[in-house]
């Protein structure tokens, strides 16, 4: 079903970071981030320019996208 395809082409979604609120959600999905893969692939300075989401709050995002996907990796 889906959650096997998500997972063998590793596309995680965003929703997956428990400390994400809905206004974060909504700046992320915005500026065309859904993914944590897509969180990762920029620099924290980019994404803060593009959401105005603070780089503190970032910094925790970012540390809990990396911390899932060293989980699903950990699992495979």
């Amino acid at each position: 079903g889906l959650e096997r395809m998500i997972e063998g082409k590793k596309l995680y979604p965003i929703t997956l970071l428990k400390n994400l609120d809905k206004d974060d959600e909504a700046k992320l999905g915005d500026s065309g981030i859904i993914l944590l893969n897509q969180l990762l692939g920029r620099s924290e300075t980019e994404i803060s320019k593009m959401t105005n989401i603070p780089h503190e709050r970032l910094h925790i995002l970012i540390s809990s996208a990396n911390e899932i996907l060293k989980n699903y990796k950990a699992t495979e």
